[in-house]
């Protein structure tokens, strides 16, 4: 009986032995099992790769002396494609967006005398998610400088939740007067990462026209403008017509 016993645990151990290098040959180059990446179809595992930047940013620490406080601020290390730029006559009102397409990112930087403000968003993956993480960082100055904060952090606040996305507040100031918020929104795309970066660059450039100009004033403002929805990253398209404005997907 004991000899059956040890005849029949030496096949037992070889099929252990089989499972677990089967399993170890199943993982592939990404780091993601077979079994993982057939949840998408090849077109759309496809489109996911393309949200994993070529070159990775960084983030570097600063040190705010008069708050006594420090957050992390987004350094991209490769060199912008200018998007936009709002024609200055001094310092004090500018607008610019930027592409900084080898590392999935977009940001734009607006000043005018009452505030500082500058976006930034950038594209990863997690896993088979798709991640979009968005950061803004303001100060205020003036008689409205605190209604002004608390505007910008409730309106920043609602569209995360509105896309499904989960705020944080570095500061959490009493006395509104600097911001620092992340958005941080997961989705399966509908759009490789490319597409979806100039929707948002075309988005941040209306920002910017909208600032500094009555609609329709400006030459450089389209007839029509890119939308994209942060709950999976599909973009539309708008297009004016007559009094009418409807949309269409790109």
């Amino acid at each position: 009986m004991k000899t059956l016993l040890k005849l029949l645990f030496i096949p037992y151990l070889a099929l252990l032995f089989l499972i677990a290098c089967s399993d170890s040959e199943k993982e592939v180059a990404n780091g993601y099992t077979e079994e993982q990446n057939a949840s998408l179809d090849s077109a759309a595992y496809a489109m996911l790769q393309t949200w994993e930047p070529k070159v990775a940013l960084r983030l570097a620490k600063v040190e705010d002396k008069n708050l006594g406080l420090s957050w992390y601020d987004v350094e991209f290390t490769t060199d912008a494609t200018p998007y936009y730029e709002h024609a200055v006559e001094t310092v004090d009102e500018a607008c610019t967006v930027d592409l900084y397409v080898e590392q999935n990112g977009v940001r734009m930087n607006l000043t005018r005398t009452y505030k500082k403000n500058s976006y930034t968003e950038f594209l990863n993956r997690d896993s088979l998610d798709a991640v979009v993480e968005d950061h803004l960082d303001n100060s205020y100055d003036g008689d409205s400088a605190v209604a002004n904060c608390r505007t910008d952090s409730t309106a920043f606040a609602d569209y995360c939740a509105e896309n499904g996305g989960a705020v944080t507040d570095l500061f959490k100031l009493d006395r509104c007067s600097v911001l620092h918020l992340t958005c941080v929104m997961k989705f399966t795309p509908k759009v490789a990462a490319d597409e979806y970066l100039q929707a948002t660059a075309k988005r941040m450039k209306d920002i910017c026209i909208a600032e500094f100009y009555a609609p329709g004033d400006d030459p450089a403002e389209a007839d029509s403008t890119l939308l994209v929805d942060k709950r999976d990253g599909q973009v539309y398209r708008t297009v004016k017509s007559a009094n009418r404005c409807g949309w269409r997907r790109t």
